[in-house]
C-alpha cells in the first residue's frame, strides 16, 4: 500500500496542466455608460465592489436594499488585461487553452481578447470554453477578458415581452407566478430566486462572477511548466487531460430509484469521469484503492480516450465490495457517520511510468460513505391502521440502511444574499448548531442555491455536503424551482438539462443526501389552476412534462443512489416504475405524500392528544 501511494504522489507531480487562477488579474468593474470605474475582484459580485469602493454603503443595512436598487437597473462589466497570462505563453498547435467558470451571475457575454466566445444564461452551471484560437491575435488592441452583464431583472422584462412569450395568469383562486419585490420575470431565469425577492428577505438580484475562474492549458506533451501554480479548487488536470467531472455514486447491485435496495447484496462504487484530453489515448485504466480497509484493486480498462477538447466525453467504471466490508455511515443520532477515503487514479497510458503510472496519470482523493437510502411510499396495510391508530393512505418517510427513522430538521436557505462572500465558519457554525439542537436533517429549499460539496470542488468556497457527510447530518436536496409553474420550451430546457445532470453528479458522493425534490410547493399549484383556470389542463400538463417526466429522467440517468420526487410538497404517487403522480387521485379522507395535517385548533395547540399519530 506504501508503495501504491508513492507512485500516485510521484505520478500527480510528474506532468501538470498549466492553471492560472484568474483572481490574480486585475479587474476593473463599469456600469452601462462608464460614469462608475473601480476595482473590481474575482470572485465577487458588482454590489461588492461598489461597496469596497465607498460607492454603496452596506446593502444589508437599513433600508439599502430600497435606496440601492439603482445598482439592479444598471448593467455591469467585468474587465481584465490578460497581459500577466499570456505573456508567459507560447501558443502553439500542440496545445489548447480553456477557460473554466465556475459560476458567473447570471446573463453576460464573454469576449476574450476582443473575440466573442460565449453568451451564459444559467447561474447553476459551470462552464468550460475553448479560447485557444484568440490567444495569438487580438481585435485592434483590445488584450482584455471581459464580462458584461445585464442586469437580470431588465432581462427577463425583455424575455416575457416577447411575442409568443407564456401567459401565467394570477387570480383569487391561484397564484402561478409570484408578485414580490421583482415579479414574473424569476421563471425565465435560471438564478437564484429568492435573489428577485421573498417574503422572508431581501430582493438584491446581484450579479457578478461568483466563484472561481480559470484558465487550463494543456497540450500532447508529458510535461509542461506551469504559467501560475494551480490552487486545491482549481480544475483536475494532467498535462494533456482536464477532468470538468468525477462522480462517485455507490449503492446496492440492482439498486436504482425504483428498486429498493437488496442490504445483503455488494456494494457497487461507480465512478464517471467526464474527459476532454488534448490527444488520443487507446488504452487507458482506472485504478481505485480504499487504504483504510486495505484495498487495492487491479486496474479495470475503460473505453479508449478520443483527442476532444471542445466537448466532455463521459466514461465511467464499476467495482463491487461485499456488503459486510465497509462500516457503514449513519446520522449521528443512529449511529457513526463513517467516512472512507477513496483514491482513484485514471492512467491513459498504463505501462509507460516508472515502477507505476504513467506521467499522464490523474489521481484524486474522495472523501465518501456507504449507507442506502429509501424513501418508503407503499400504502400502509390495514393491520398497521389499526394497531398504531394512524389515518389510512401512503407512508411517506425515509430508511437509511434499511432501518426507518424520523427526520428532524430545519430548512437551509442562501446564508447570505451574496454567495461570494458566504464564510466556511459561518456555515460550520450553523450546521454544528443543527446537531446541538437535535436535527438530523436539513433541507435545501428549492428557492435558493445548490449548495457546494466543499471548498475543493467546482469552486464551492465553502463546505456544505462534505460537512453533512463530517458531522452526520442528512440533506433534502431540491432543485431550484420554486413556488411558481415554469414556461416549457427547448432553450430553457437545454441548460436545465446540463444544469440538474452536473450538480446531480457532484453530490453522488455525500452520503448525507437522502433524495432530489423537483422543486418547492409546486404541484399544488398545478393542480389549483388545472381546478380554476379555463385553460388550466395546459399548466397541468406543462407541470407533468417538466416534474414527472423531465427533470425525473434527468435525476435518475445520473444517480442509482437515492431517490427523486416531483415536490417538497406532493400528494404522492401512483406508481414508481412508470413514475406517475397521483394528484387528486384518492380516497377522501386519506393522506398521501408528505402532505400532513397543519389546520391545529390553537385552543387546543398544547393538548398533545389532538394531534394525529405521527407517520
Amino acid at each position: 500500500m506504501m508503495d501504491f501511494a508513492l507512485w500516485t504522489l510521484l505520478a500527480s507531480s510528474l506532468a501538470v496542466a498549466q492553471v492560472f487562477d484568474l483572481s490574480e488579474l486585475q479587474w476593473t468593474l463599469k456600469n452601462q455608460n462608464g460614469s462608475i470605474a473601480v476595482p473590481g475582484s474575482l470572485p465577487s459580485q458588482a454590489h461588492l465592489d461598489l461597496f469596497k469602493a465607498g460607492i454603496i454603503n452596506d446593502p444589508l443595512l437599513g433600508i439599502n436594499e430600497f435606496t440601492e436598487r439603482w445598482v439592479i437597473n444598471d448593467n455591469w462589466t467585468y474587465t481584465a488585461d490578460l497581459t500577466p497570462f499570456t505573456k508567459n505563453h507560447q501558443s502553439d498547435a500542440s496545445k489548447r487553452t480553456l477557460i473554466v467558470f465556475y459560476g458567473i451571475d447570471t446573463i453576460g457575454n464573454i469576449t476574450f481578447a476582443g473575440y466573442p466566445v460565449f453568451w451564459v444564461s444559467n447561474q447553476f452551471r459551470r462552464y468550460s470554453f475553448d479560447v485557444s484560437d484568440f490567444l495569438n491575435s487580438s481585435i485592434g488592441d483590445d488584450h482584455n477578458l471581459t464580462i458584461a452583464l445585464e442586469s437580470a431583472w431588465h432581462y427577463g422584462l425583455n424575455v416575457t415581452m416577447q411575442p409568443g412569450s407564456e401567459y401565467f395568469p394570477n387570480t383569487p383562486v391561484v397564484t402561478t407566478s409570484d408578485n414580490f419585490e421583482y415579479p414574473n420575470v424569476r421563471t425565465w431565469i435560471r438564478k437564484i430566486d429568492s435573489d428577485f425577492g421573498w417574503d422572508w428577505g431581501p430582493a438584491f438580484v446581484p450579479s457578478g462572477i461568483f466563484k472561481p475562474a480559470y484558465l487550463v492549458t494543456i497540450s500532447d506533451s508529458d510535461t509542461q511548466d506551469p504559467v501560475a501554480h494551480a490552487t486545491p479548487s482549481g480544475p483536475v488536470s494532467s498535462s494533456s487531460i482536464v477532468l470538468d467531472e468525477t462522480c462517485v455514486d455507490i449503492y446496492k447491485r440492482g439498486q436504482n430509484s425504483s428498486v429498493a435496495p437488496d442490504e445483503s447484496a455488494d456494494w457497487i462504487i461507480n465512478v464517471t469521469f467526464a474527459i476532454r484530453s488534448m490527444k488520443a489515448f487507446k488504452h487507458p485504466t482506472v485504478t481505485l484503492s480504499i487504504p483504510e480497509l486495505g484495498l487495492t484493486w487491479e486496474p479495470l480498462n475503460i473505453s479508449a480516450i478520443p483527442a476532444t477538447v471542445g466537448l466532455n466525453i463521459y466514461m465511467f467504471v464499476n467495482w463491487s465490495i461485499p456488503d459486510h466490508i465497509p462500516e457503514r455511515w449513519y446520522p449521528i443520532d443512529l449511529g457513526n457517520p463513517k467516512r472512507y477515503n477513496i483514491t482513484v487514479t485514471l492512467d491513459p497510458s498504463p505501462g509507460q511510468g516508472s515502477n507505476g503510472p504513467s506521467a499522464q496519470s490523474i489521481t484524486q482523493t474522495i472523501i465518501t460513505g456507504f449507507r442506502t437510502i429509501q424513501l418508503l411510499q407503499a400504502p400502509y396495510s390495514e393491520e398497521e391502521i389499526i394497531s398504531r391508530g394512524i389515518t389510512p393512505g401512503d407512508q411517506w418517510h425515509f430508511a437509511i440502511n434499511g432501518k426507518a427513522f424520523y427526520s428532524k430538521g430545519t430548512n437551509i436557505i442562501p446564508f447570505d444574499p451574496f454567495y461570494s462572500r458566504i464564510k466556511p465558519e459561518t456555515v460550520r457554525w450553523v450546521l454544528e448548531s443543527a446537531v446541538k439542537s437535535g436535527q438530523n436533517m436539513l433541507r435545501v429549499w428549492g428557492g435558493g442555491i445548490y449548495q457546494p460539496s466543499d471548498a475543493t470542488v467546482d469552486g464551492g468556497l465553502y463546505s456544505f455536503y462534505g460537512l453533512c457527510d463530517e458531522l452526520g447530518i442528512l440533506v433534502w436536496s431540491e432543485l431550484i424551482f420554486s413556488d411558481s409553474l415554469y414556461p416549457i420550451n427547448g432553450y430553457l430546457l437545454d441548460g436545465i438539462e446540463h444544469e440538474v445532470g452536473q450538480n446531480v453528479r457532484r453530490i453522488n458522493r455525500h452520503p448525507s443526501n437522502v433524495q432530489w425534490a423537483g422543486g418547492n410547493e409546486i404541484e399544488g399549484i398545478a393542480m389549483a389552476a388545472n381546478a380554476s383556470l379555463a385553460n388550466g389542463t395546459h399548466y397541468l400538463d406543462e407541470f407533468v412534462y417538466l416534474f414527472q417526466e423531465h427533470l425525473h429522467d434527468v435525476v435518475i440517468s445520473a444517480t442509482n443512489s437515492v431517490p427523486y420526487t416531483d415536490c417538497s410538497t406532493t400528494r404522492g404517487i401512483l406508481s414508481l416504475d412508470p413514475y406517475i403522480l397521483r394528484f387528486a387521485n384518492g380516497t377522501p379522507g386519506h393522506i398521501y405524500g408528505n402532505t400532513e395535517r397543519y389546520n391545529y385548533n390553537a385552543s387546543e395547540a398544547f393538548d398533545l392528544t389532538t394531534y394525529p399519530v405521527g407517520r
